[in-house]
């Protein structure tokens, strides 16, 4: 799971460029907040996007790994 925590905890004002930072400190999400509406640059939305399909992937071959483990451990129950 990806959590992003605000980097200042000021109120913020209806105009305002909040950054996000991953726990880690590996991912930086700079977004503009306005009128309650969260507005990406297009640079800033493909680098998501990349980082999601990242994340998917990893979640993809995580459900392989276990499949492959749960057919091991029914083939040795048979044995």
């Amino acid at each position: 799971m990806v959590h992003f925590t605000m980097d200042n905890d000021q109120n913020l004002e209806k105009n305002s460029i909040v950054l996000y930072t991953s726990d880690e400190g590996a991912a930086t999400v700079e977004v503009l907040l306005k009128d309650e509406t969260m507005w990406l640059t297009q640079k800033t939305m493909a680098q998501l996007d990349e980082l999601l399909e990242r994340i998917r992937e990893i979640r993809a071959s995580e459900r392989r790994f276990y499949q492959k483990i749960t057919d091991i451990y029914a083939q040795c129950s048979y044995d």
